[in-house]
């Protein structure tokens, strides 16, 4: 595959910062999506099923709700018998719809009928996750079916983001976000003092801590695979580092490194399930080269669409440079290939990510000294003696030095210092006709 320079750097920019598409649906609840999957509570086939702004129906809410509960792991089994007329035991949600009727989260419509295919509305979404939390003696006090469950899950802010009625249908995205708002919800617990029973919610488990092991902790991200805010050895594929602590976590939230996070663990166990932002006020700024304006007196200036921006940069700011702690100069603000992520309280930015790649179209490698040369540039080359690199493709999968040919693309994450660096390679083709490019 035989390319121009200007090509093979678009390609790399390309390879580099570019991610999986997801629709605008999707991205909208892509969060809660991130965190109930890394939880384990979403059943088996919702990738199939998971249609964001789609209707959920009765039956595939009551699939969710089991699982992520966790009935299942109370040891309760649903019996053979259909407690509702128009729900057969063949039913694909027969398991889940059986258990919500004997824990008593639904009971049908009055004349023995789930109506498992009916999409579900705001007020019976909301009264069966209430009741799963305990909370049924609490709504009753507030006024019962909807109105009480409604107010149960305001005060837990279980509805919050969502546009919810009586009886407005609700989408796959907001049932999502209504499991998402209530993972931290403590079951609501009754207490019996002689003859009266007192329900309190102030000391009781949340059904994750109750029913899936897990704990809520908080903690700084510090380090993962291929970034760390440390003088550290690199985290294997699989482990990150918190407040000094290695964990094994194979989630897909390694965007929080170097911020303040909340982090679900079993406890006393090195194992991370889900992570999520502990400041969720905090905004994510990513700059590209063409955004940037100046960097003076600790204050970077950009451009976001026609509007001039000004961010103030903390000179106790966490800064990385391509994977590693560096201390970042003015130039590294202004004269970079690729982009420049911020995190920002307020204007105020306390965290900087640098990355900066460097190029080749390769004219050739030496595999035995772990060599490559640039095809265009004379003498520009990259060797991975007296480093620890990471070397993959576009995929993820493995890649050696050895194997590049000529016209082969790779683009290089050097560390400030040296000592490490992350290589990219693509063996996509570039086809069309290019009518200017724009070098940097």
């Amino acid at each position: 595959m035989k390319l121009r320079k200007s090509a093979a750097l678009l390609l790399a920019a390309f390879m580099i910062f570019t991610f999986s598409g997801v629709s605008a649906a999707e991205a909208q609840y892509q969060k809660e999506y991130n965190l109930l999957s890394d939880l384990k509570l979403l059943p088996a086939d919702m990738t199939v099923k998971y249609i964001p702004a789609q209707n959920i129906t009765r039956g595939s809410f009551a699939s969710l709700l089991v699982n992520a509960v966790g009935y299942e792991k109370t040891g309760a089994v649903a019996g053979d018998l259909s407690p509702f007329a128009d729900v057969k035991t063949s039913d694909e949600n027969y398991k889940a719809i059986r258990l919500c009727s004997d824990f008593g989260i639904a009971r049908g419509d009055g004349a023995g009928n789930f109506n498992p295919g009916r999409a579900v509305s705001g007020a019976e979404a909301v009264k069966m996750i209430m009741s799963a939390l305990g909370y049924d003696e609490l709504a009753k006090a507030y006024g019962g079916y909807p109105a009480g469950y409604f107010v149960c899950a305001a005060e837990n802010k279980i509805t919050s983001g969502i546009r919810l009625d009586g009886e407005r249908s609700m989408t796959w995205g907001d049932a999502l976000k209504l499991f998402a708002n209530a993972v931290d919800t403590k079951i609501f617990k009754q207490t019996v003092f002689g003859s009266e029973a007192v329900y309190d919610s102030g000391t009781g488990e949340t059904w994750i801590e109750k029913y899936h092991g897990l704990k809520k902790y908080s903690g700084s991200f510090r380090a993962a695979e291929g970034i760390s805010f440390e003088n550290a050895d690199s985290m294997e594929k699989g482990k990150i580092m918190v407040d000094g602590t290695i964990f094994d976590y194979n989630g897909s939230r390694l965007d929080l490194a170097g911020r303040d996070i909340y982090y679900y663990a079993e406890k006393d166990e090195d194992i991370i399930a889900a992570i999520t932002p502990k400041n969720k006020s905090e905004q994510i700024v990513t700059l590209s080269p063409d955004d940037v304006a100046s960097f003076k007196n600790g204050v970077l200036t950009y451009y976001e669409g026609e509007s001039e921006k000004h961010i103030t940069v903390s000179s106790s700011a966490d800064t990385v440079y391509n994977g590693r702690p560096a201390y970042l100069s003015a130039s590294d603000y202004t004269d970079f290939k690729g982009n420049i992520k911020l995190v920002l309280n307020g204007s105020r930015c306390n965290t900087v990510i640098v990355e900066d790649p460097e190029t080749f179209a390769v004219k050739k490698s030496i595999g035995a000294k772990d060599l490559f040369f640039d095809m265009y540039e004379s003498g520009k080359s990259f060797s991975s003696n007296n480093k620890e690199i990471t070397f993959t493709d576009e995929y993820g999968d493995t890649v050696e030095i050895e194997e590049l040919g000529e016209y082969d693309i790779v683009s290089v994450l050097q560390s400030r210092d040296g000592k490490y660096a992350k290589l990219y390679y693509s063996s996509r083709e570039i086809s069309g006709t290019l009518n200017s490019v724009d070098e940097r």
